[in-house]
């Protein structure tokens, strides 16, 4: 899989507006397919509050933190897209 936003760049392209734009259709995608499997009766990917709406501003914030967090175990060419799901899940933990 092929992915120019990776770990190793993150810092370099997360102020640009190319990237801004991109990150939030990958965030809105996951809102979408969490969506579709709740609509089968399937688990959430996440479970984000109801009335919280994800923004640029907050979806950038979820990932900046992710990667700050766990900065000393990402491989520098893990895609952040997966990475942003991976921040989605640990901030808005699903009950069990």
């Amino acid at each position: 899989m092929f992915s120019k936003f990776i770990v190793r760049n993150y810092n370099i392209v997360k102020n640009s507006e190319s990237f801004k734009f991109y990150i939030t259709g990958v965030g809105v995608g996951l809102m979408w397919a969490n969506t579709g499997l709740e609509n089968i009766g399937r688990p959430p990917l996440y479970c984000q509050p109801g009335k919280l709406a994800l923004n640029v501003d907050n979806i950038l914030q979820i990932l900046d933190d992710y990667i700050d967090r766990k900065k000393d175990q990402l491989k520098p060419d893990l895609p952040v897209e997966m990475l942003l799901l991976y921040a989605l899940k640990e901030t808005f933990p699903c009950k069990k």
